[in-house]
């Protein structure tokens, strides 16, 4: 886990001194080491170092060829890159350290871009400068997982981990907010892909490739990878078998490290899941969780107790609404590239802190509920699926009918502004963000035959790149810590979404394959347990004098989007949530 920056600067503006101050931004992504490269005076390549794999100083980045000829930065893990080394050793290929990078660097060579992303298992996005061809390439992974700001103007092209670090390198021009990411920002929470909150910035959507002509400053993006879809009718216990041999696979990729690995443990079935795999093939794990204090609902009650059956080094932190948790948001917030408002980044941030003083990398359970329909909606839209189409398939199908039904029904369930959070904005706004959620949807929609999986891959598109995986990201980066997501395998997703929903969902019945994996487990007795999720309700604590104050001051700032009229009582705890944040992000940052 790193940090990467580059420039092409064709107005030969740039310096060293400008680019390192920019590059030490994001010193909180790599602490152990950094490097800056430049070509020609014209091309800045420079990195932050998070050493997890090859700790000696052959994994220094920026990384060369040994002719002289490619020079990458990168940032993540590549998982198989042990079997690939092998590969190209083969044929032909010598390397000079026991890098992941190297591999990356030394398969681009010997196979080209294409090939090497079919080849690659992990979570990443990097950049490679060769020289011969006069590019610039590179990728983002399959999920999201890892960053990629990018910015294409007459300045030059651009790239970065960090997104302040990037603003940096363009502070020769304005930077102007994107009015269309801020009204998403306002409606969703976040900002999704491709756009950024300054007009003059990009992100690379996950799963996409670019190439940049430094001859003709032409930009190339496109889409590398795209999740296979069929309707395969698997017996159950066929199905679950393949399924946990394809987990175990995954679960030993995401082991391989230099450094011990840690877990956050919430008590859900994922992270539990997680953990009995782990503990057949780790000796001693540190986990932790957080939870409230005083409350006999708190998920960190089940994360303990797992703890103590599996015998893990446990460690909790314990929150309550005494504790200086404003004073943690506006921390927090420091971190955050973007405007982005997910209650649950909070304990995300306060577990990462916690873990920081023992790990340096840590395993999760985040996206099991897109792989197997996890979410509370699934198992509504389940219910109601039958009805849908014996009643109204003939209306709804004609004109387009289906996308808006379930554009709306995903908005529903993803949260919609109610009248008095509408009347913080302008009439024009109201109007236009309501038809902005409605658009983001139907956009990013597949018409899978089932509306449980069209759902599945709604939060694949659209939920879990932004809010689920930035939160793992930015939280656990803000303490220099690596979060692995070894549901996130490609492999494991193109097999669930390959079969029929009857073989791996039940409507009366939560996650049937992970049911089956913990039955056999001391992780049992939480099979008859509510959800709880890795998060809690106290978006009240934040509805405060100071927080209106704070609001009040800085929404002014934005004359064509807000009405200054709103009632600041009449609020939901979500949206005053929301503009909080926001406050916070505007005064550290305009």
């Amino acid at each position: 886990m790193c940090g990467i920056l580059g420039f092409y600067d064709t107005q030969r503006g740039l310096n060293k001194v400008l680019f390192e101050k920019s590059l030490e931004l994001m010193e909180f992504r790599g602490p152990d080491d950094s490097g800056v490269e430049i070509y020609n005076d014209q091309i800045y390549l420079g990195q932050k170092r998070l050493a997890i794999i090859d700790l000696t100083s052959a994994g220094h980045q920026p990384m060369e060829s040994h002719d002289g000829k490619l020079s990458i930065v990168f940032n993540g893990e590549i998982y198989n890159y042990q079997a690939l080394r092998n590969q190209l050793i083969n044929d032909g290929q010598v390397f000079f350290s026991n890098s992941d990078t190297e591999v990356l660097l030394l398969g681009y060579k010997e196979w080209g871009l294409p090939l090497l992303l079919n080849k690659i298992k992990g979570m990443f996005s990097f950049a490679i400068y060769d020289k011969e061809l006069g590019v610039i390439i590179g990728a983002r992974d399959r999920f999201g997982i890892k960053p990629f700001y990018y910015s294409n103007d007459f300045q030059g092209f651009g790239f970065s981990s960090n997104l302040k670090s990037l603003k940096v390198l363009l502070e020769r021009e304005e930077n102007t907010l994107n009015e269309n990411a801020l009204l998403d920002f306002l409606n969703l929470g976040y900002v999704p892909n491709p756009d950024c909150i300054w007009e003059s910035c990009n992100k690379l959507p996950p799963a996409h490739f670019f190439e940049y002509s430094l001859e003709t400053t032409i930009l190339k993006v496109e889409r590398y990878w795209e999740l296979a879809i069929s309707s395969v009718k698997l017996p159950f216990n066929k199905a679950c078998e393949q399924f946990e041999s394809m987990l175990d696979r995954s679960i030993d990729d995401h082991l391989v490290a230099d450094v011990p690995i840690g877990l956050f443990l919430s008590g859900g079935y994922d992270s539990s899941t997680v953990l009995a795999k782990m503990s057949s093939r780790v000796k001693q794990i540190n986990t932790f969780s957080i939870g409230f204090k005083d409350s006999d609902r708190s998920e960190h009650l089940v994360a303990e107790e797992l703890a103590s059956k599996f015998k893990t080094n446990h460690q909790t932190l314990l929150v309550d609404k005494d504790d200086d948790v404003l004073g943690d948001l506006h921390e927090l917030v420091r971190f955050l590239d973007e405007p982005y408002a997910i209650s649950s980044m909070i304990p995300y941030y306060l577990v990462s802190k916690l873990a920081s003083n023992q790990n340096k990398v840590v395993m999760v359970g985040d996206g099991g509920d897109e792989l197997l329909g996890g979410y509370n909606w699934h198992y509504h839209i389940a219910r109601t699926e039958r009805e849908f189409w014996l009643k109204k398939q003939a209306r709804f199908l004609k004109g387009g009918g289906y996308r808006n039904y379930l554009s709306k029904r995903y908005a529903k369930v993803m949260g919609t502004l109610s009248k008095e959070d509408l009347s913080v904005f302008k009439p024009r706004i109201e109007k236009k963000i309501k038809q902005r959620q409605l658009d983001f949807y139907k956009g990013n929609m597949r018409d899978t035959g089932s509306m449980v999986k069209d759902m599945q891959y709604l939060d694949m598109a659209t939920f879990l790149p932004e809010p689920a995986l930035t939160r793992a990201d930015r939280m656990s980066m803000a303490h220099s810590i690596e979060v692995r997501v070894p549901f996130l395998d490609h492999e494991l997703f193109e097999f669930t979404f390959g079969l029929h929903p009857s073989s791996y969902f039940d409507r009366h019945a939560k996650k049937p394959f992970l049911n089956k994996i913990l039955n056999d487990t001391p992780a049992s007795f939480i099979l008859n347990l509510p959800k709880r999720g890795f998060s809690f309700q106290f978006l009240d604590w934040f509805k405060s004098k100071e927080s209106q104050q704070l609001i009040e001051e800085q929404l002014v700032r934005l004359p064509n989007i807000f009405n200054h009229s709103f009632s600041y009582d009449n609020l939901s705890p979500l949206m005053n949530f929301k503009l909080l944040v926001l406050s916070i992000w505007i005064k550290q940052n305009l």
